[in-house]
């Protein structure tokens, strides 16, 4: 509830997602950290890839995106098992994704 909190005071949208959920559930982990907002999430996704990408896709040009929670670690442990995630990797292919995406729409002169 704490991270919730000081989040929802500087931004304008925030997507909740868990980290490791390892044996928990994700969605009682994100119903926690829900717990600390004062206003519902923008969004609530149990999946980290998605809700990586989602934000990215719905950032404006001047936004910043924060990806907080697992900083460098290069796996996701769900149920015990351990699968290759790294944030910046999915930020990174988010991006070029949404990029290639958007430069498309931009009519060229």
């Amino acid at each position: 509830p704490e991270m919730a909190r000081a989040v929802e005071a500087v931004a304008d949208r925030v997507v909740v997602t868990s980290d490791n959920p390892r044996d928990e559930d994700p969605a009682q982990i994100i119903a926690d950290v829900c717990q600390g907002l004062s206003q519902p999430a923008w969004r609530t996704e149990a999946d980290r890839r998605v809700a990586i990408d989602t934000a990215i896709a719905q950032a404006e040009p001047a936004d910043v995106v924060l990806i907080a929670g697992k900083g460098r670690e290069t796996t996701q442990e769900i149920a015990g098992v351990f699968h290759p995630f790294s944030d910046p990797e999915i930020a990174a292919q988010a991006l070029a994704s949404h990029w290639a995406l958007k430069t498309r729409e931009v009519p060229h002169a």
